[in-house]
């Protein structure tokens, strides 16, 4: 069973320090992505074996054909996941984007403090409590109407900044509290804005000290299975940050993720050696599991970077 990522629009409202797609680029480059580019075939759906769709982005909420993309997936009885910054996503929002067929979301968000938040998101201090006030009220939701809601998870990037025990502690221990199904931590990565823009925020060498706290922690007490990143995310994460290889064999892109970015179907941004194709394109299931072996046996030409921990499953290990 595969789930399909589609980046529906790159419009933001956040200003994310560490990403190109922020508020402020996004405004200057006021990207959509075409209709015709973001939906796939009920065919094609059954050929790739989709058993879930991701709205991503940028901010999804932003995009111009939201509601037709939602009711489009919904009609063909597949659950739906929405990736929010969570800023738009009010109680009335909820309401509406359960209404067209979302019935799961995960939030963004790299602190529960202002004074950290804002050393990553340069937004103030209203946007972050609006934020955190919209993250109860879907917790909220999600408690009062399981059916409706399915699944709540918050996504964490991690920097020079919060990676450390304390606050990692504090943003868990927040959606324990709140009985979120889950929260995944990933590594910032430089796609070229990053140290152009914010340098300070890159995980270096100097981290290996602070995940080393942290993996005694989690040693000592550790969390429930699939709550979180495991025990060996941070230890791999600690291993690449002092210059280990880790192995592209172990990647799982081949059988767990679709991405579909501006009307071409991939296994991710960075592969250059394997993708599917146009969206247009007629596969059948034969023709998928071929692009996927070869995908396979073209895993050596990978180097595994901190943007390859993003579409990995929450259980990954790379070691």
């Amino acid at each position: 069973m595969t789930e399909l990522i589609i980046d529906i629009s790159y419009k933001c409202n956040s200003n994310c320090k560490y990403c190109q797609w922020n508020s402020k680029n996004s405004q200057k480059k006021k990207i959509d992505i075409p209709f015709n580019q973001v939906l796939l075939s009920r065919e094609n759906l059954k050929s790739f074996d989709i058993s879930r769709i991701i709205l991503s982005g940028g901010e999804p909420t932003l995009a111009n054909h939201l509601k037709d993309i939602v009711t489009y997936y919904h009609r063909l009885l597949l659950p739906i996941r929405l990736i929010t910054n969570g800023i738009n996503l009010s109680l009335k929002k909820i309401k509406l984007l359960t209404k067209w067929g979302i019935n799961e979301f995960v939030i963004s968000i790299d602190a529960i403090s202002y004074d950290t938040y804002s050393t990553m998101r340069a937004n103030s201090e209203k946007i972050f409590q609006k934020t955190l006030q919209n993250i109860k009220n879907l917790a909220n939701f999600h408690m009062y109407h399981p059916k409706i809601v399915s699944y709540i998870g918050l996504n964490v990037v991690l920097t020079s900044i919060n990676c450390n025990w304390h606050i990692i502690n504090q943003i868990l221990s927040f959606a324990r509290d709140l009985k979120f199904n889950q929260v995944k931590f990933q590594p910032v990565y430089d796609d070229g804005y990053l140290s152009k823009n914010a340098p300070e925020l890159k995980l270096t060498l100097k981290n290996s000290i602070e995940l080393e706290e942290i993996i005694s922690n989690i040693k000592i007490k550790p969390f429930e299975l699939n709550f979180t990143n495991p025990l060996e995310f941070w230890m791999d994460l600690k291993r690449h940050l002092e210059g280990k290889n880790l192995s592209p064999r172990k990647c799982f892109l081949s059988n767990n993720v679709i991405l579909l970015h501006k009307g071409i179907l991939k296994f991710c941004f960075w592969c250059q050696h394997t993708r599917y194709g146009p969206i247009n394109h007629s596969y059948s299931h034969k023709d998928v599991l071929e692009i996927q072996n070869k995908f396979q046996n073209n895993l050596e030409k990978c180097r595994v970077a901190p943007q390859c921990f993003c579409l990995q499953p929450i259980n990954h290990i790379w070691s």
